[in-house]
């Protein structure tokens, strides 16, 4: 019968950084991982003969380094990996704080009804700003992108994930009751606005505006309850958990042969 021979696994053999290869072979441990110092290559495996080789074959000329100057070169590598690790991570930090910027100003474009191009006209006041209060800080709002196309995209990435928030909250809700108002706008649409109010296990009540549906023909019963139905099973709500339905009172909403 065929034995199946079995791979070794490098990770299950618990191998470890030693401190003396730092000074032997210019080595250190960065996440995880064995790093050459000097040319801030990764050896895969923390094993001493990979290292060495490693050393001997692009670092010969350190082997004339010895005592104090082989400690100093060693302190000065270390500082400049320390630096520059630093580095990366303010720039990280500051590309984040620019993105966490941008979906603050959508966010206020949206709920003021503001439209898209008003992010160019707001970082233009902010920028005058800026060089006349704190000027070496120019740089990093300048990096904040407020054009059409990102307002837009950004604003539309907020209606999602508040969405997904909603659906989230809606599979914990044990009840929920809906109110329902129709109304005209300016440009003669009718707008539906749906509103949800539920409860979970734990009696928190919730409250919410589930949806806005815009009524493009008829405002009938059944054209109310089609949109209705839609924004209810869009965020994938049970129906035997209504509790109540609650109108503004108007005919196509309480119609006793064709109401919503």
């Amino acid at each position: 019968m065929a034995t199946v021979s079995k791979k070794r696994k490098v990770d299950s053999e618990g191998r470890r950084f030693q401190d003396q290869w730092k000074s032997e072979y210019f080595f250190t441990e960065l996440r995880n991982n064995c790093v050459c110092l000097i040319c801030q290559e990764t050896v895969a495996v923390f094993k001493e003969f990979n290292i060495k080789r490693h050393y001997q074959t692009k670092h010969t000329n350190y082997e004339k380094l010895a005592g104090n100057k082989r400690r100093e070169k060693l302190e000065h590598l270390e500082a400049g990996l320390t630096a520059q690790q630093r580095f990366f991570t303010r720039v990280s930090k500051s590309n984040e704080n620019a993105t966490k910027a941008i979906y603050e100003v959508a966010t206020l474009v949206a709920k003021h009804c503001k439209p898209f191009t008003e992010g160019e006209f707001i970082k233009d006041c902010v920028m005058k700003m800026v060089e006349n209060i704190c000027p070496e800080k120019k740089q990093q709002f300048a990096n904040v992108c407020l054009a059409r196309s990102t307002m837009s995209r950004r604003i539309e990435e907020v209606s999602f994930d508040i969405k997904r928030q909603l659906e989230a909250k809606g599979v914990e809700l044990e009840f929920f009751s809906l109110a329902c108002d129709e109304s005209t706008d300016a440009s003669d649409t009718a707008q539906l606005l749906i509103f949800l109010r539920g409860v979970d296990s734990e009696m928190n009540v919730s409250e919410e505006l589930l949806d806005l549906q815009s009524i493009k023909k008829q405002t009938r019963g059944i054209d109310l309850f089609a949109s209705v139905c839609f924004a209810v099973d869009d965020i994938k709500l049970q129906w035997n958990k209504v509790s109540g339905i609650i109108t503004d009172g108007a005919p196509a909403m309480v119609g006793e042969h064709s109401g919503l």
